[in-house]
């Protein structure tokens, strides 16, 4: 019972960890499961290849756990706080920019679902910067 009140306060002092891990998570979950989530075009044949691989959303789920895990460990060593906000930031950003390139240059005119997909993720992008703002930097 005392651990688990424990893990119960880690969380509440960092929820915004445990969130954002979540939705990596779920994020990397449907790149992993979704190969035809990205079309040509706008990219070249290639891009999207590699954008709709296994490997995109297997780093995401990657990012996610170790989010999730960082804010249930007992150290939280603020060096790995600062690479994961940093991977997950860039993952959403270039997930979000290839969605946007999606939504208004994709063939057969706009596409709103992947504009709106673009915001969620430009919005995670926001609140991972909030959360390096406020991390800890003493290590």
């Amino acid at each position: 019972m005392k651990r688990l009140k424990k893990t119960a306060e880690r969380l509440l002092t960092d929820p915004l960890h445990l969130l954002v891990g979540f939705d990596l998570v779920a994020t990397g979950l449907i790149l992993l499961f979704n190969r035809h989530y990205f079309f040509w075009p706008p990219q070249p044949e290639i891009v999207t290849a590699i954008l709709n691989d296994s490997v995109v959303g297997f780093i995401g789920v990657c990012l996610g756990l170790g989010m999730i895990a960082w804010a249930l460990s007992h150290s939280r060593p603020a060096v790995v706080d600062h690479w994961i906000i940093t991977l997950s930031t860039a993952y959403y950003t270039i997930i979000a920019m290839t969605e946007l390139a999606h939504a208004f240059f994709g063939r057969g005119g706009f596409r709103g679902y992947m504009a709106m997909d673009a915001m969620s993720d430009l919005i995670m992008v926001g609140i991972a910067l909030y959360m390096a703002q406020n991390s800890n930097s003493k290590d």
